[in-house]
């Protein structure tokens, strides 16, 4: 009987990242959809954040900017975004 119960704790467990998965799958199409709207340089720097996850320092590095360039360049991606310029 404890097995029964753990299988089915386990196929309720499934079902549930099942469905938390497909929601994040269209979480992130959407995020990238609406990246893939913005200028080239600001676009490589949206992906590297919220798509890939990386931290500001590895962007920087990455893209040869400063702290400042990817402050300015990150606050005018998400105006262009928020005011649906792009």
């Amino acid at each position: 009987e404890r097995r029964a119960d753990v299988r089915g704790t386990l196929e309720e467990l499934s079902n549930w990242y099942e469905q938390l998965k497909g929601s994040l799958m269209k979480d992130i199409r959407q995020v990238e959809q609406e990246i893939s709207k913005l200028p080239p340089d600001l676009r490589v720097l949206m992906r590297y954040r919220y798509v890939q996850g990386k931290k500001w320092e590895w962007i920087n590095g990455k893209m040869y900017i400063s702290e400042s360039k990817s402050k300015r360049m990150h606050k005018r991606a998400l105006k262009l975004l928020e005011v649906g310029l792009v």
